[in-house]
């Protein structure tokens, strides 16, 4: 059986740090600072941080296909551009099902 030894990639200060990913097309681990309202991410090789403050309280942030990430904040989940640090898209329309399954369409905002 192979062991794995931990080590502290680096040591960033946040006010509820979660969600910790490996985002394989930016090569960068993804977090969320809950109560600091912020997605961020690490590059391992390089210690740069960046950052996002987003707001509102965020639960997690994950990979999307065009290079945006899927961010859910308190009372919304929008698609949100790391680079501008501005979201994409808003819910419209959401519904529950019989089971108490919510379900919405996201609208994607038109850039100007």
């Amino acid at each position: 059986m192979q062991t794995w030894n931990a080590s502290l990639l680096y040591k960033k200060e946040l006010l509820l740090g979660e969600g910790a990913i490996w985002h394989q097309a930016w090569k960068k681990f993804l977090y969320v600072d809950i109560e600091g309202c912020k997605a961020g991410c690490i590059d391992p090789l390089t210690k740069i941080v960046k950052e996002r403050n987003v707001d509102k309280r965020i639960g997690t942030a994950v990979p999307a296909v065009n290079g945006s990430l899927i961010v859910a904040l308190e009372g919304s989940i929008e698609e949100l551009n790391f680079e501008s640090g501005k979201p994409m898209n808003r819910c419209n329309d959401g519904k529950c099902d019989a089971a108490g399954l919510y379900g919405s369409a996201p609208c994607i905002k038109r850039q100007s």
